[in-house]
């Protein structure tokens, strides 16, 4: 299951309620490709980084978990540790109709 996340922000409210202080945003392992915006409708008041979480919806043991990024096989520099899941269901999605 994915779920969303927020790190709040350490201003206002939540900063006297220290929810999240700003010394460590630094080690929240997340970046943005492009700085949200309000014109962009991206920026989230009181936010100050958006994630994801993957939650097990069952116990795991010894046992590998794959997420399929689904990586355009046109991208001429997909990183060298991406392997499709599915190359049929690769080609399924990217082959234009």
């Amino acid at each position: 299951m994915l779920l969303a996340v927020d790190f709040p922000a350490g201003f206002g409210a939540q900063a006297k309620a220290k929810i999240f202080s700003n010394e460590l945003l630094p080690l929240v392992p997340n970046v943005y490709v492009s700085a949200p915006s309000l014109l962009k409708g991206t920026y989230v008041p009181g936010v100050a980084m958006q994630g994801a979480c993957l939650v097990a919806t069952r116990p795991l043991k010894d046992e590998e978990v794959f997420v399929d990024y689904r990586l355009s096989p046109n991208i001429t520099d997909r990183p060298s540790w991406y392997v499709p899941v599915d190359d049929d269901e690769e080609a399924r999605r990217w082959t234009k109709p």
